[in-house]
């Protein structure tokens, strides 16, 4: 197979389904084959509520660790695993995509970043350090100065390079009505970032997403907003104009 889609399907199985699922679909597909599945998380979706409700609404992190902990092997003895290609909500749902690689491919700076720098405990403890939606110096009250020069009006787009957890983007969201994208190469980061959005009722979106290589159509927004993140990319990655 070339690629699996799925549909508001996994939410009706049982963990133990899920599991067992997405093991199959990771032997049907081919490599450099891709995955795409949506599903609705937390709670029921929509103004109609059911009385008897069938449905598994699960964290989005269950969903992303079931399909990371993949594996293949051929008749050759290759490995194989899914690499996380997207991620990210629209409307009350969230969808993944997955691509089928060599177990040789390390992930890179994203692999280092959710095992390494910011791994869930890291996180809640760099959230611990620096207040709620942070993870870096400066928290809500760098961020209110920041912001307060960007002259935000309600109804602007803003997008947020390296969005962390998500602090930053919920307080725009909420003082100055702007529609906030955010975007985070960790996969960690961004699963903290839905959970918080859970409930909240501001204009949010999250995605997990390489800043250097993700586009977007021209005039897309009003702001871009970054903190933190530039220091992270190799001096060679940055396209500097004559």
């Amino acid at each position: 197979m070339d690629l699996i889609f799925s549909n508001l399907l996994l939410m009706y199985l049982s963990d133990e389904e899920v599991e067992n699922l997405a093991q199959r679909m990771m032997k049907w597909l081919k490599v450099g084959g891709h995955i795409f599945f949506r599903e609705a998380c937390f709670d029921q979706s929509g103004d109609c509520k059911q009385k008897h409700d069938p449905s598994h609404y699960r964290e989005p992190s269950f969903y992303t660790q079931v399909f990371k902990e993949c594996h293949a092997t051929d008749d050759s003895g290759n490995s194989f695993k899914l690499s996380l290609v997207g991620y990210k909500c629209i409307s009350a749902y969230i969808c993944w995509i997955w691509e089928k690689v060599s177990s040789d491919n390390d992930g890179g700076f994203q692999r280092f970043l959710d095992t390494v720098q910011y791994k869930a405990n890291s996180i809640l403890r760099y959230e611990r350090t620096f207040g709620e939606g942070f993870v870096s110096t400066g928290g809500i009250e760098t961020t209110k100065e920041f912001v307060a020069k960007l002259d935000l009006k309600p109804g602007q787009k803003v997008l947020d390079v390296g969005c962390g957890i998500g602090g930053g983007d919920f307080y725009m969201a909420k003082e100055f009505g702007v529609y906030v994208v955010g975007i985070d190469l960790s996969i960690n980061m961004i699963s903290f970032a839905l959970e918080r959005a859970n409930g909240l009722n501001c204009s949010v979106e999250f995605e997990v997403a390489d800043c250097t290589t993700k586009t977007y159509p021209d005039n897309s927004f009003d702001v871009i907003y970054s903190r933190d993140t530039i220091l992270h990319i190799q001096v060679s990655m940055i396209q500097i104009p004559s």
